[in-house]
């Protein structure tokens, strides 16, 4: 300590201010000093140095003549407070002082100090009882505006040294004015294990739609907690209907489906109910409308069952206990067998509109015939023909047809099919494909029906489109010419005329062969060069090259090989690239064949701007120069080196031709 203050306190007590500051109540003549706060302030400052009972005396005498004086009471109370600190809470002192406090607070009602003093003091002493009827004294004493500040010390002490019932009865009323301190209060109920009562408080503030966590939680974390703590302790919660609290989030919280299920289910198995929870687990399987739900229940059904089984087996050999192994081992394995059937009634739930699941279906009830029945039966009405997915409900009609082929109920069979008819189908391939329409003519035309056949080929072109009328279209044209040839001539050009005029681009190529073969075969020659020169300049750019080379070779073989020049002409103006490097290769050997050099030599300089002689993989460079060489001059041969050379550069400024590159590296050719 510092020597000045001890000097001070040294030199203060050795004066005896008694002598000059007497109480006012020994003041002779002066009436009015004892009733005023500055005469006792003075004394009582005056004698702060004397032993506590002088002091205490000292204000007992002022608080007779100014009892509402807040300064005398609040001072008095502090010196009383700090006396007893070190003192036993058992001391006779603490309860004279509860009295003081008690004293005082008839005259100082509306302080909050006093009121939060008392508290305090209080609480050190332990009296539960006495602290929480202070504090509603207080707050039945002092206006609203301040009430504020004492809930805020109120719920503190309830929180932190106030027993479960004391608390609950404070909070019951606080929420009433903070929503807050309810989740404050669930918090500590959860601590002190007491699981019923913060189950009652979370499941108010889920149902409560204007409640908002102030600690930043969401109804849905909050409701995983309720039913975490009904999962984990459903013995101790008895106040709520835990198994509706269950169902409801399963109806709402479609993500936790699967999790809230397994929950309900292991709910009632910790309360031994185990029959109940099997009824749980058998419900969930046959609800849930995912695959993810379906797994997470029937693995933990499994693992119930399986486990159940362990449990059974560690107990003694006796009669009873054998019997309920087999009987729980056959659970297990009915269970276990009934897997797939209840995960594609998961799939049909999700979409009863898909075929291939009910198909699966059908299948894994073979064994069953009433079963089989039931579920075609089902199919059928389910199945909405215009939005039928993965198949089409033709395909049920088919099987159930072939199902009482199978056994021999014909009748039945062509009922089904006959039903099938009146179906509104999504469109006519889910009724019959083009395979189906093409077997059916075969079957006809095999069996020499031949005009029927043609007629089912007619009839299948009204009710297909493109692509599917490719192959029924070949086919019809084909089988009609094995049929007649040339004998009904006009009638089969009309089909090539009427294909032709429908095909798609990329699929008339073979038309055109087709119609050309036939004139050549049974028409006119003149008739099959016009369905060339109409096939060269209508396919598609990939089919160019060989229609090409078809015209010019049937050219060739009919009228000549020097009628072929205007066909090469029309080529080397349509293509470009490789295909007009290739055809005017062949057309510049059959100019040099007829001694046409200088034609030759101008197809060569045509067609060398797509050539690229860094790589000469068409070989034109290296022909060229032999042409040069055989044919050309001095003159010739250099104009053959300017051009290569330009073209040359014009390449250089291209960019790389990676691709090319790396097939050459791969064929090993670099």
């Amino acid at each position: 300590m510092n020597p000045e203050i001890n000097n001070e306190q040294n030199q203060l007590q050795k004066i005896d201010f008694q002598d000059q500051f007497k109480p006012p109540d020994e003041l002779q003549g002066d009436e009015h000093s004892k009733y005023t706060l500055r005469a006792w302030w003075s004394v009582i400052q005056a004698n702060a140095f004397r032993p506590f009972k002088e002091r205490k005396i000292l204000y007992e005498r002022a608080l007779q003549f100014i009892p509402q004086c807040y300064k005398i009471w609040y001072n008095y109370l502090n010196d009383i407070v700090l006396h007893l600190e070190k003192k036993s809470i058992h001391s006779k002192q603490y309860q004279e002082a509860n009295l003081i406090f008690e004293r005082s607070l008839k005259f100082m009602n509306r302080m909050p100090k006093i009121w939060y003093m008392y508290a305090q003091f209080l609480q050190k002493q332990k009296l539960i009882t006495q602290v929480r009827q202070t504090y509603d004294k207080c707050l039945q004493n002092l206006p609203l505006t301040q009430h504020e500040d004492i809930w805020i010390v109120y719920t503190e002490w309830a929180l932190t040294q106030a027993s479960i019932p004391t608390l609950k009865h404070i909070g019951e009323r606080y929420k009433a004015i903070d929503q807050d301190f309810i989740e404050d209060i669930s918090e500590y109920l959860i601590d002190k294990e007491d699981f019923n009562s913060a189950s009652k408080l979370y499941l108010a503030m889920i149902q409560d739609s204007q409640f908002s966590s102030h600690k930043g939680k969401s109804k849905f974390q909050m409701y995983l907690d309720l039913s975490d703590m009904i999962q984990s302790y459903p013995e101790q919660i008895t106040d709520i209907d835990c198994e509706q609290v269950l169902r409801d989030g399963i109806s709402k919280y479609v993500d936790e489906v699967g999790n809230l299920w397994c929950k309900l289910a292991d709910y009632y198995i910790k309360l031994g109910n185990f029959n109940m929870a099997r009824q749980i687990y058998d419900e969930g399987l046959n609800q849930v409308m995912t695959v993810r739900d379906f797994h997470i229940i029937y693995n933990a059904y499994l693992k119930f069952e399986e486990e159940l089984v362990n449990a059974l087996a560690m107990e003694q050999d006796n009669e009873i206990s054998e019997n309920q192994i087999e009987e729980q081992i056959d659970r297990l394995e009915k269970l276990a067998d009934s897997q797939k059937i209840l995960l594609v009634n998961c799939k049909i739930r999700v979409n009863k509109n898909s075929v291939s699941d009910w198909i699966r279906k059908i299948e894994l009830q073979s064994e069953n015939i009433e079963d089989q029945l039931a579920v075609f039966s089902s199919a059928i009405d389910s199945i909405d023909p215009t939005k039928a997915e993965n198949g089409s409900l033709a395909d049920i009609y088919i099987k159930f047809s072939q199902f009482y082929f199978n056994y021999g109920t014909f009748k039945n069979a062509n009922d089904i099919l006959f039903k099938a008819t009146k179906s509104n189908f999504k469109s006519i391939e889910d009724v019959i494909t083009p395979l189906i329409l093409l077997n059916y003519a075969e079957f006809l035309d095999k069996n020499h029906y031949y005009e029927e056949s043609f007629k089912i080929y007619e009839h299948g072109l009204t009710l297909f489109n493109w692509p599917g009328l490719y192959e029924i279209w070949i086919m019809y044209i084909t089988k009609f010419i094995e049929r007649y040839q040339g004998n009904k001539l006009e009638r089969t050009r009309d089909m090539f005329e009427k294909v032709l005029d429908q095909v798609p681009q990329k699929q008339c190529f073979l038309f055109y062969l087709m119609y050309a073969k036939f004139e050549e075969q049974y028409g006119l020659l003149n008739h099959a060069f016009e369905i060339y020169d109409r096939m060269v300049a209508t396919v598609e750019d990939k089919y160019k090259l060989k229609a090409y080379n078809i015209y010019i070779a049937k050219i060739s073989n009919y009228l000549g090989i020097t009628k072929s020049r205007p066909i090469f002409e029309s080529a080397i103006e349509n293509f470009q690239g490789k295909d007009i490097i290739s055809i005017g290769l062949r057309f510049s050997h059959l100019e040099r064949k007829f001694g046409e050099i200088d034609r030759a030599r101008a197809i060569y300089q045509h067609i060398c701007q797509w050539a690229d002689p860094r790589d000469d993989d068409t070989n034109l460079w290296n022909i060229w120069n032999d042409f040069e060489l055989h044919h050309g001059n001095v003159d010739t041969m250099n104009n053959f080196i300017r051009i290569k050379k330009s073209v040359k550069a014009k390449f250089n400024l291209m960019p790389t031709d990676y691709k090319k590159i790396k097939a050459k590296v791969d064929a090993g050719e670099l």
